[in-house]
């Protein structure tokens, strides 16, 4: 039994080091299952290198810098958006979205992403996430139409918003991280 205990303790501490390793306290969602610590923010979550907050050109740089990634820009009057593909499935794994600064305010997940990620983190991506977060901070009714109702979860303190898309086809989910200040 004093063996498991050490055993777990150990792991933990191999496993909280992993959300602390950069200046800002950030952690990789791609190397890391961010369910581990359950009141981690999006703002402490990097995503391919990339977090809330960042400019344009930090954000390209660190695209240009990654092989398996390519990219496409989509630049409005008070928008900009980027959205990311996996180069080998040519499927849209994100999209990083610029509102009228220069700061990246939203990251939005694509299902696809999900394979990109570790332990339960992909979990965040399906209708599961809705009972993992548990009650959102606001929830809101966004589109309402004949075939499409779509109802979007603020978890505030936390910087997620979970859509909720319900279709005649069934029901899926949008994640997103967002600036909150």
């Amino acid at each position: 039994m004093k063996h498991i205990i050490t055993l777990v303790l150990l792991l933990a501490g191999i496993a909280g080091k992993s959300f602390c390793q950069q200046d800002s306290c950030t952690v990789e969602i791609t190397k890391s299952d961010i369910l581990f610590n359950p009141k981690i923010k999006s703002d402490k979550i990097c995503v391919l290198g990339v977090r809330l907050g960042m400019s344009k050109e930090e954000v390209v740089k660190l695209l240009n810098e990654n092989t398996r990634i390519r990219y496409t820009e989509e630049n409005a009057t008070d928008k900009y958006s980027l959205f990311v593909y996996d180069k080998s499935t040519d499927k849209q794994l994100l999209s990083f979205k610029w509102h009228a600064s220069d700061a990246l305010n939203i990251i939005i997940f694509s299902r696809d992403f999900g394979t990109w990620l570790i332990g339960n983190t992909p979990n965040l991506l399906t209708l599961k996430s809705l009972a993992i977060l548990g009650d959102p901070d606001k929830k809101e009714v966004t589109i309402d139409v004949s075939a499409l109702k779509s109802t979007t979860h603020y978890y505030s303190a936390r910087g997620i918003k979970i859509v909720l898309v319900e279709t005649t086809e069934g029901k899926s989910v949008v994640t997103m991280f967002y600036k909150t200040d």
